[in-house]
């Protein structure tokens, strides 16, 4: 998550070939307001799944892949959030071809842990 030269959020990733010494050019993951607050991990196969707080159409949840050797995937509705702070921060762990994100929501009132199983 960072902002644009004219104060706007964004959400982009950059690859890197060589360890982090140089980087390709970032590629946009959300630019229509996100709230940021992101997490990633790698699967196994070197995608990479990204989570963030989107605000397009209500604050959500959002995830989508990457893979430096072919297109993005769409983005992923994974559920509705608050967009306070007091939702936190999403995190995200992989293991194999699969990931758990797990983030704070709201249950009757009361702030309470949530949890989704992502798969390629």
């Amino acid at each position: 998550f960072t902002m644009t030269a004219d104060d706007k959020p964004i959400v982009v990733v950059a690859f890197s070939a060589d360890g982090g010494k140089s980087f390709a050019a970032p590629l946009t993951v959300d630019a229509d307001s996100p709230i940021g607050r992101g997490d990633a991990a790698f699967l196994s196969d070197g995608t990479l799944i990204i989570v963030w707080y989107a605000a397009a159409n209500a604050p959500h949840l959002a995830a989508r892949a990457y893979n430096p050797d072919s297109a993005p995937g769409p983005p992923l509705r994974i559920a509705p959030v608050s967009g306070s702070r007091k939702s936190g921060r999403p995190r995200i762990a992989s293991s194999g071809s699969s990931a758990v994100v797990v983030w704070t929501g709201n249950q009757e009132g009361r702030p309470s842990l949530r949890s989704a199983k992502l798969s390629r």
